[in-house]
């Protein structure tokens, strides 16, 4: 990935960005960087006062201002910026040139930093933020002031010299990017994935429940994860649940990034979630539309013509209906549900915008439960497809009757080398068997340790080697297979791991049509569910009915239900017949063939590129 420049290190968050060609490009700010707003430089000035002169030239948002002293412009401005509020932003500095410079404009990088002072830092605990910076522990530096700061990044290494101190070593990384425990025994390129998967879970967020805002998804129950982070603890917004899971090849659904998942965990509501669809309908008074009542189904309405809350609907029934009055006639036209999927009427409002047109919103709930399909991703970017949901009773289970909830192919942890998921699988398992070993070796809250994403090997083999037998042979326990009853030779894998409910889910894909729009130019259907068009057809799908050798089915789907169009071809000169006589010939020698009208486009295309394109053809096989 394109790296970011050195002095926006710990204000740019490092692994924060997305994949593909932005990748270093788009950016995210740190978790204690803010961006300044604007300081009026006149109350700077008439803080500093009359300054006595000197050798130094003083600056203010790059305009000269006087010469003067930098010790006495130092002290001056380190007591302004604990007045608080916005003057905390002032920044400072002193360039080789004997310049101060003190910026106020907006838009800077800022984060805060603790002073040290003499060697040591002093941390005041049950304080506000505001209470520090007055309180001279807490300071604000940006990005050009920064250069000048000698920083201590734990409390361990502060010397006389140090004039700050990081926080927590986290806060140099974005949100996403230091919710992840133990990211530090994972190859860079993981952190960068699970950033961009974090964004796409689904939330636990109770304002979506009062408000109308379109396609929106909450989880119906979200747990804490155990291993947490010093940034997820103070966040306390969940994604995800925490899953009893087992790596092994177990089917053969559970290949490649196939998920094994049990039936008995989702009946008890595992991963489930609520979608909230809106439906918009405007009575707009210039065109001379009016809400009518309609009979149609057994949906129950108001005067309006509106569905009632608690109605269920589907696919297909008429949510309201307009009276529309043109020049030429009258029509009724309906507003039909379009979401494939039945749900129930939740929550309708009324209200009027400023043209005086009625605007009316219907708010439709469908609850989901996992399906075959559906995408989850550990907090290591280990993401995965269900690939089938068995019976607790076929599945596999310890002495003690635990069954998992979730079976991964053990193929994913070498290939991605995220050993942070087995490190968060074996120490969950820790917490949970043993509520005697604290959290504070390994996810401290004092000062002076680690931060909480990182582990070393003393803290891990004194906890770890507390547990005798089954357990502590690498977190691996002897099972039994739940078809046979018979116990399973080798042992196998079994933890606890938090994985987030992605918004890809297989209802919302899941689409079929036979007869649409087609475009203009490849005579191919158009694409996308919103446009009612077909599905792609791609080199994988290819792929797979050569190997299943379907090449029937391959030519219907590439050729008769896409773009199947007839051409004439010349026998003689073996091109695409056009004009009468063939213009490339000058005969007359043809035969109807049928063929993709892509494949007439491309020989078109290299025609004018002064590319001849003939055609081989087989008069005992015809298209």
């Amino acid at each position: 990935m394109r790296q970011i420049h050195p002095t926006q290190l710990r204000y740019i968050c490092p692994c924060e960005t997305p994949k593909g060609p932005d990748v270093g490009v788009v950016k995210y700010l740190s978790s204690t960087c803010t961006i300044t707003p604007y300081v009026d430089p006149d109350d700077v000035l008439n803080h500093l006062g009359v300054l006595p002169r000197g050798n130094d030239a003083l600056f203010i948002n790059g305009l000269f201002v006087a010469r003067t002293s930098k010790d006495n412009v130092f002290r001056s401005i380190k007591a302004y910026k604990k007045k608080g509020e916005a003057f905390i932003f002032v920044s400072i500095y002193y360039s080789s040139d004997k310049r101060i410079h003190i910026q106020t404009i907006r838009g800077r990088y800022n984060r805060s930093l603790l002073i040290c002072t003499n060697g040591s830092a002093s941390v005041c605990s049950n304080t506000t933020v505001d209470d520090m910076h007055k309180a001279g522990t807490l300071e604000m530096i940006d990005a050009t002031e920064h250069m000048q700061c000698f920083i201590a990044t734990t409390y361990d290494s502060i010397c006389k010299q140090h004039t700050h101190i990081e926080i927590h070593p986290l806060f140099m990384f974005g949100l996403s990017a230091s919710m992840t425990p133990y990211a530090n025994f994972n190859q860079s390129s993981r952190i960068v994935f699970q950033s961009a998967m974090s964004k796409q879970a689904i939330p636990l967020t109770l304002h979506i429940m009062t408000s109308m805002v379109l396609d929106s998804k909450i989880l119906t129950y979200a747990q804490k994860p155990i291993c947490t982070t010093t940034i997820s603890n103070t966040i306390k917004e969940y994604n995800g649940v925490n899953i009893v899971i087992v790596i092994l090849s177990y089917s053969e659904y559970n290949q490649e990034d196939s998920l094994l998942f049990n039936k008995s965990s989702i009946d008890r509501g595992l991963s489930s979630s609520i979608k909230y669809e809106v439906v918009e309908i405007i009575e707009n008074k210039f065109m001379n539309e009016t809400l009518v009542y309609i009979l149609d189904g057994d949906i129950l309405r108001d005067n309006d013509g509106i569905v009632l809350i608690d109605q269920q609907v589907k696919d297909g029934d008429t949510i309201a209906a307009k009276f529309i009055i043109t020049e030429k006639k009258q029509s009724i036209e309906k507003i039909v549900l379009k979401s494939f999927v039945s749900g129930r009427v939740d929550k309708v409002t009324k209200h009027t915008s400023v043209e005086g047109n009625k605007i009316v919103r219907v708010r439709i709930l469908l609850y989901k439960f996992p399906i075959v399909g559906d995408k989850f991703t550990s907090r290591h970017s280990q993401k995965g497809v269900i690939g089938a949901i068995m019976s607790q009773e076929d599945l596999l289970f310890t002495k003690d009757g635990i069954a998992p909830d979730l079976i991964i192919n053990p193929h994913a942890i070498p290939s991605r080398m995220t050993m942070d998921h087995l490190l968060e699988m074996v120490m969950c398992k820790i917490y949970v068997l043993d509520s005697n070993n604290a959290r504070d070796p390994i996810l401290p809250s004092k000062p002076k340790s680690r931060e909480s994403s990182c582990i070393d090997a003393t803290t891990f083999n004194k906890a770890y080697g507390s547990f005798e037998g089954d357990t502590a042979k690498f977190s691996k326990q002897k099972m039994y297979c739940g078809t046979t009853g018979l116990p399973i030779e080798a042992r196998v894998a079994i933890g606890i791991c938090y994985y987030d409910v992605l918004r890809h889910q297989a209802r919302d894909k899941a689409h079929s049509i036979s007869k649409g729009v087609i475009q203009s130019l490849t005579k191919q259907p158009v694409e996308g569910q919103s446009r009612k068009g077909g599905l792609r057809f791609g080199k994988m799908e290819k792929d797979c009915l050569i190997a299943h050798g379907a090449a029937s089915m391959l030519l219907e789907k590439l050729k008769n239900t896409s773009d199947l169009c007839e051409v004439w071809i010349c026998h003689d000169c073996s091109t695409i017949y056009s004009g009468n006589p063939c213009i490339n010939c000058n005969r007359r020698n043809t035969k109807e063939y049928r063929l993709p009208y892509s494949f007439k486009l491309q020989t078109q295309e290299l025609s004018i590129a002064n590319i001849k394109s003939t055609i081989e053809r087989s008069d005992k096989h015809p298209c």
